[in-house]
């Protein structure tokens, strides 16, 4: 079977314990071995730029995203989406999911 890593950006060190707990859940849920990786999150830089540096260090062969469909108007308008930025940089297949 295929492998599946799963990253999670975490902005304080805080929000990233329970990490076993995290991977036995997620597991759980999928009905298959998922490792987790965890990656401080460097707020000096975008989070495409984050994407393309775990990219770079995991070499996945298939990237999945997740689009958050609870937007306001206003952030639709000025805040570009993460994904679609991301959509037009990537170098390997990639999956979006509604959240």
């Amino acid at each position: 079977g295929a492998a599946i890593d799963m990253l999670h950006f975490y902005l304080h060190p805080e929000l990233s314990a329970g990490k076993k707990e995290t991977a036995q859940q997620v597991a759980t849920a999928v009905g298959h071995e998922v490792t987790l990786h965890y990656e401080q999150r460097n707020i000096d830089r975008s989070i495409v730029a984050e994407i393309d540096a775990a990219i770079s260090k995991y070499k996945p062969d298939m990237l999945a995203m997740f689009t958050n469909q609870d937007r306001t108007f206003f952030e639709r308008v000025f805040l570009s989406s993460n994904t679609e930025a991301y959509s037009f940089r990537t170098q390997i297949p990639m999956l979006t999911f509604n959240k």
